[in-house]
């Protein structure tokens, strides 16, 4: 009889287990599915992983019939999808043929539909997609940011679907000012245009004349801040009100434009920290720091590890106490 009971017990837990998974699974669902729910669009580039088969891994893109063509099971639709939507489908067909096919990743390599073009005087010039177009300030440091002699007064932007129609920004006021959130915003195939200099070969722009520094991303309070005197990149940050809890300080960027070159140096704040007399950073006029957020674990690696592992140990108890009875 006790060993009955001590044989239950175990039993019982392993099914503990399988609820515990149950349920830290629907409770962190959302957080790890992040990317998950993006809807996939034509021209869309996707990288496709099998974790069982590596053999089958894929990159593919979205043809204008809104297809992908994958091995062993062909041709498969989809555009309008989400992430998460193509990859059960995908799974579904593929065991139909092999039932150890039960994981997959698809992650986007470069989205087809969201280009935005890229011209004038910045470090990068060219074409950039993007799963989300963000404003017009993050697309030009996306560029590799303005140079020393753009003209940032008078920045174009040719709409694509307004057959060309050509729309004046004063970037430089809005910087100025921490207006960045009431920039015109920017649409699939549109073009940015950056002047340059005026006739007389000096900069038309007053955004580099200015003590000005521009702190964005996971910081209390982003925007414009007045330069202070040997300020360095620490000083920065802390004047925009210290890291929110999300920043990732591993990755971020200074962006600095000097004699007529952008320079984008990367940063792990965490080990700069880690040092026993840590070398100054400086900031100059019209530098940009970028503190970025930290992205989620991939959903699919998480969820797998987690499932697997937790699957794996309740099972084994489950055995263990029935074998035993």
């Amino acid at each position: 009889m006790i060993k009955y009971c001590l044989n239950f017990n175990k039993i019982q837990k392993g099914i503990s287990w399988l609820l515990f998974l149950f349920i830290i699974l629907s409770f962190y669902g959302e957080g790890w599915s992040q990317g998950g729910s993006y809807v996939i669009q034509v021209k869309d580039r996707l990288k496709i992983s099998f974790w069982e088969y590596p053999e089958l891994n894929s990159q593919v893109e979205v043809n204008r019939d809104g297809k992908i063509d994958l091995p062993i099971i062909g041709s498969v639709t989809a555009a309008g999808l989400t992430i998460n939507a193509l990859r059960e489908k995908i799974i579904s067909q593929m065991s139909l043929y092999n039932k150890v096919i039960t994981q997959l990743s698809i992650e986007v390599s470069e989205y087809g539909s969201n280009v935005v073009y890229v011209t004038g005087q910045v470090n990068k010039p060219g074409k950039y997609s993007f799963e989300e177009i963000p404003n017009l300030w993050e697309i030009l440091l996306e560029a590799g940011g303005p140079l020393e002699t753009a003209n940032l007064d008078q920045v174009v932007i040719v709409r694509k679907k307004e057959g060309g129609k050509i729309e004046t920004v004063n970037l430089t006021d809005a910087l100025r000012n921490a207006n960045l959130d009431k920039l015109p915003e920017v649409y699939p195939g549109d073009t940015i245009q950056v002047p340059g200099t005026s006739s007389t070969g000096t900069p038309t722009s007053s955004l580099i004349k200015q003590d000005v520094v521009y702190v964005f991303g996971a910081v209390a309070r982003p925007g414009p801040l007045r330069l202070q005197t040997n300020s360095t990149i620490l000083d920065v940050i802390g004047q925009a009100g210290g890291p929110s809890r999300n920043a990732n300080l591993d990755k971020v960027k200074h962006i600095s434009v000097s004699h007529g070159t952008t320079s984008v140096v990367e940063i792990n704040l965490n080990k700069y920290f880690e040092k026993t007399i840590p070398v100054p950073m400086p900031v100059g006029p019209g530098d940009t720091i970028i503190v970025p957020s930290k992205s989620a674990l991939s959903s699919t690696l998480v969820r797998t590890v987690l499932t697997t592992t937790l699957t794996a140990l309740a099972t084994s108890a489950i055995f263990i106490g029935i074998r035993s009875l």
